[in-house]
């Protein structure tokens, strides 16, 4: 007899993910555009991929029935960096465009470092830093989820 619960599909949490961070994230770029002297922190970014990813998880908790496994939660962390990747790799492009700047991968440096000439060595170990803390964070946000997920639907508190 086959565990019907046993293998969900990441698609719709994944999906679920997307969304709460395109929204959020334009949510920042907003209140930015529209209140120029207030800066936001930027690990507020981090906040956001958790709160996504903890959202995609709860959608995986209500469909499954049950949390996340641990090599599910990694998955969904491998994606959504590789969603986040590809959302950032079209704004920026959209950006250069739009400035009418050639998107070359000293001009790509240069805004990666955010205009500090002295970080562009120092880009790639950061880029890797943040790669695992953007799967670490994803993954524990859709696993917290999931978990959540299942608790209300069984019915317990906290």
């Amino acid at each position: 007899m086959t565990d019907t619960t046993s293998s969900a599909g990441l698609g719709r949490p994944l999906l679920i993910f997307t969304f709460w961070l395109v929204l959020l994230q334009g949510i920042i770029i907003g209140i930015e555009t529209l209140i120029p002297d207030f800066t936001l922190p930027g690990a507020l970014n981090v906040v956001v991929l958790y709160f996504a990813s903890y959202f995609g998880g709860r959608s995986f908790g209500k469909a499954a029935g049950r949390a996340m496994t641990g090599g599910e939660g990694f998955r969904f962390g491998l994606v959504a960096l590789a969603v986040s990747l590809a959302i950032g790799a079209v704004v920026i492009t959209l950006l250069f465009r739009q400035a009418g700047v050639p998107l070359t991968m000293d001009n790509l440096q240069l805004v990666l470092a955010q205009g500090e000439r002295d970080l562009v060595p120092w880009l790639w170990p950061i880029l890797a830093v943040a790669t695992v803390i953007t799967v670490a964070v994803a993954a524990g946000g859709a696993v917290a989820g999931a978990k959540r997920a299942t608790r209300d639907l069984a019915g317990s508190p906290g």
